[in-house]
């Protein structure tokens, strides 16, 4: 190969590297031709199927949900702690939501608006 550096080599030079390749690779048992060639088709697979495990694992644990304190959408992998951008609530996906995280011992309470029927 030439990275620049020298004078380019001849085509000749290519084709007589190829032309040995091709008489090493014929005087070769056949079961070892086939291992190297199986051997050379999963160097060339394995890249291939290990991206798309990778893609189906991150599909499959990828939580995109909004914050249950502030509404901003906030996103994180199964069974992770996170922080909200929005608001800095600590967050935890269980059960593909997204929880807030409390102390032991910290009621989390929902506020109602109670209408006064006295002052009617």
């Amino acid at each position: 190969m030439n990275f620049g550096y020298g004078p380019s080599p001849s085509p000749w030079r290519s084709l007589a590297t190829i032309a040995v390749i091709v008489l090493v690779l014929s005087l070769l048992p056949n079961w070892l031709r086939d291992a190297l060639f199986g051997l050379v088709g999963l160097l060339i697979l394995l890249p291939i199927l290990g991206i798309l495990g990778l893609r189906w694992w991150i599909n499959r644990n990828l939580v995109n949900e909004p914050c249950p304190v502030c509404g901003t959408t906030v996103s994180g992998l199964g069974q992770s702690q996170l922080q909200c951008p929005g608001c800095g609530e600590v967050l935890q996906v269980k059960d593909r939501q997204l929880v807030r995280l409390t102390p032991p011992g910290t009621l989390d309470v929902q506020a109602v608006e109670v209408q006064d029927l006295s002052e009617d």
